[in-house]
């Protein structure tokens, strides 16, 4: 079964929108300034990916196209158009958009970074890899954070539990407030047999995430198991049928109570 782990949750696509003036005009004079072009392109970039985020892709294409018009070579609004065709399922034309956004400015984080989780969307876990560990080295980047997060996930996609745990824990230092890193680490030392310290970080989970996912209900039903709690386990395996009954890790519990 696939792990299941969402490396970057699609809020971090939401990015802060800079509400500018289109233009100024003297005290002396009914002719507008010339506007500041750097300004005009980065709002524009922002809303676009602002819409983006939100799946309006008609507005996200209309600002983006705007911000083309300013600069035809803007990493930014050539990030923002790969992110419209990968909703779109156009796939080839994201990663096309995402190599010129990068050709066009290699010291650009932010689409080096979407470039990252889209490979690892698909799959693609070595240029993953690759890509995550760029942006690691930018200390400066907002979300740095995920950015080991998602690391460590490749990691341990990749069979590498030890350069995992190191991605991930640098995650929570840089901060400790992340329900996925300690979903991930979980499940780590459920698979190494540390099965106290992989319920410990279930519970961190628990207490930072917004609610279960079928995931950590279905790391608690084998956590209990090994507990011999029985009724934890129960509780659980309810919760997960109740709420989850389509997911792929109810499938597999249904499956995995027929051998027990």
């Amino acid at each position: 079964m696939k792990r299941g782990y969402t490396a970057v949750p699609k809020a971090v696509l939401v990015m802060t929108v800079l509400l500018l003036c289109g233009c100024m005009v003297t005290e002396s004079s009914n002719y507008p300034k010339p506007v500041d072009e750097d300004k005009m392109l980065t709002t524009h970039i922002n809303l676009g990916l602002r819409y983006v985020s939100r799946g309006n892709r008609e507005m996200a294409r209309h600002h983006l196209d705007k911000a083309l018009a300013i600069d035809s070579r803007s990493s930014g609004a050539l990030t923002g158009y790969a992110l419209v065709y990968e909703q779109e399922g156009e796939h080839e034309l994201a990663e096309d958009n995402f190599k010129r956004a990068m050709s066009a400015d290699p010291s650009d984080t932010r689409a080096r970074f979407y470039y990252a989780v889209y490979l690892n969307t698909r799959d693609r876990f070595v240029e993953a890899r690759k890509h995550f560990i760029q942006v690691t080295e930018d200390v400066g980047y907002p979300h740095r954070a995920l950015a080991f997060a998602s690391l460590g996930q490749v990691e341990a996609e990749m069979g590498n539990s030890d350069a995992a745990r190191q991605a991930l824990e640098r995650a929570l230092r840089i901060n400790p407030k992340l329900p996925q890193v300690y979903m991930e680490l979980a499940e780590l030392e459920y698979q190494a047999g540390n099965f106290k310290t992989a319920n410990t970080n279930l519970k961190y989970f628990s207490q930072f995430s917004k609610g279960p996912s079928p995931r950590s209900l279905w790391l608690g039903i084998r956590l209990e198991r090994e507990f011999n709690n029985k009724d934890a386990e129960a509780s659980y395996g309810l919760a997960l049928k109740n709420m989850f009954p389509e997911s792929d890790e109810n499938q597999a519990y249904q499956e995995w109570l027929k051998t027990r």
